[in-house]
């Protein structure tokens, strides 16, 4: 899981020559290279909304676009030492960041958040998301890259309430083409009290999800219940709600909290016999 702290970042090897290099050493014939050095900022990981400096970017990738390019589009390149010793050639760019190469990357297994954001060349640039950044031969360029709230969506499964045993939950979901199968597997172990305790795992924002509960309650044993709820949108935290009733019935809610983490909204509400799975 990556983690943020406030700190300031300087990606390249070689430090800005601008200082110490002639107006006519700087504005050097188009041909010539340059580099860039990134900084980057991300709201963090859907536990707070301060956006925080990355500590290191080294395990953060880009796409720069331009005379010269670095990654592609469909899979952005590792960032490291790579970007802060690669030669660009005089010219105006585009350059995207991101957590993982691309989004599906940050989909395997329970997965991950997953930032993406535009590098601008002012740090308080708030413009628009594509704008050009100028590579001076010579020189390196500094490039700023805010990526707000994560792009995906969060979960956790939480049994307050739930008098009986979840023995296991199975979320069947879909990559980014919306075509490829993804299949995540939650624990006993998984499943907590509390959403803060639950195993989290990340999600599409939007995306569609069929769960499938395994249960014991009562005199009911191995049950299974299929249900199928809606992610909330990006950066949100999604928390699926489990609970009892005196009737032997099961509730099932999906709170979606939005990108200022206030007060949830119950957005479904489901009950389904403990005894056949069914949905009442």
């Amino acid at each position: 899981m990556k983690k943020f702290f406030m700190c300031v970042v300087a990606v390249a090897a070689t430090m800005s020559l601008t200082s110490c290099l002639s107006e006519d050493e700087v504005n050097l014939e188009k041909g010539n290279m340059g580099r860039i050095a990134l900084t980057i900022s991300a709201e963090n990981e859907l536990t707070t909304r301060a956006v925080q400096t990355v500590s290191s970017p080294d395990g953060w990738y880009a796409f720069v676009n331009g005379p010269t390019t670095y990654g592609t589009a469909a899979s952005h390149r590792a960032i490291g030492s790579d970007l802060a010793d690669f030669d660009f050639a005089y010219g105006s760019y585009t350059v995207t960041v991101s957590s993982h190469a691309k989004l599906d990357d940050a989909l395997t297994g329970k997965g991950e958040a997953y930032y993406e954001g535009w590098g601008k060349q002012l740090s308080n640039d708030t413009s628009g998301d594509s704008i050009a950044v100028t590579v001076v031969a010579g020189s390196t360029s500094h490039v700023y890259a805010t990526c707000g709230k994560a792009k995906n969506a969060r979960l956790a499964i939480v049994n307050a309430g739930f008098s009986g045993t979840i023995n296991s939950v199975t979320a069947a979901a879909k990559l980014s083409d919306n075509t490829t199968a993804r299949q995540v597997s939650f624990t006993a172990e998984d499943v907590k009290s509390t959403e803060e305790a639950s195993t989290k795992a990340f999600f599409r924002a939007g995306e569609s999800v069929t769960f499938t509960f395994n249960y014991n309650i009562g005199t009911y044993s191995n049950k299974t219940a299929p249900i199928t709820m809606a992610m909330g949108g990006a950066g949100t935290r999604n928390v699926l709600s489990i609970k009892s009733d005196a009737n032997g019935n099961i509730q099932i809610m999906n709170i979606s909290y939005d990108d200022a983490f206030d007060e949830g909204n119950v957005t479904e509400s489901i009950t389904i016999s403990a005894e056949t799975g069914e949905k009442l």
